[in-house]
């Protein structure tokens, strides 16, 4: 793959230190980087409240995710009561540790980085009297 904007392209890194890119424009890239023993990196431009998914929550079972907002705003909600939830604005980053329930909901069109365990994510729906926290 060639030079590509940094929003169409995603870098997986194994832990045997080998990299590959993914065309993040193809829908099916979850599937592409699912079975790499390692970790996914990437920018996205979130314009749409959507494409945070608000309404599903996360957790990765084989490592921490790492998010760093390079502009906008962004509401990271955790499901357990050890974690607090947190507003990430532009130039703003935080650990999220290996196996907690986190969603994100948009708070303003944001560009985000990521760097997730590629393994083991596990994905739930929010019940309805959770939703209350999505914007």
């Amino acid at each position: 793959m060639g030079p590509a904007k940094y929003y169409q392209q995603f870098v997986s890194l194994t832990k045997a230190n080998k990299m590959e890119v993914v065309d993040a424009t193809d829908i099916r890239w979850r599937r592409q980087v699912q079975n790499v023993d390692g970790y996914v990196f990437g920018f996205l431009q979130l314009d749409d409240p959507e494409e945070v998914h608000p309404n599903i929550w996360e957790r990765h079972l084989e490592g921490d995710e790492y998010l760093f907002l390079i502009n906008g705003a962004v509401e990271v909600i955790f499901e357990s009561p050890v974690a607090e939830n947190l507003t990430l604005e532009a130039e703003n980053g935080c650990v999220i540790q290996q196996g907690l329930w986190h969603r994100l909901t948009l708070i303003a069109p944001s560009r985000l980085l990521f760097v997730s365990p590629t393994k083991s994510t596990e994905r739930k729906p929010v019940l309805k009297d959770e939703a209350c926290h999505v914007r």
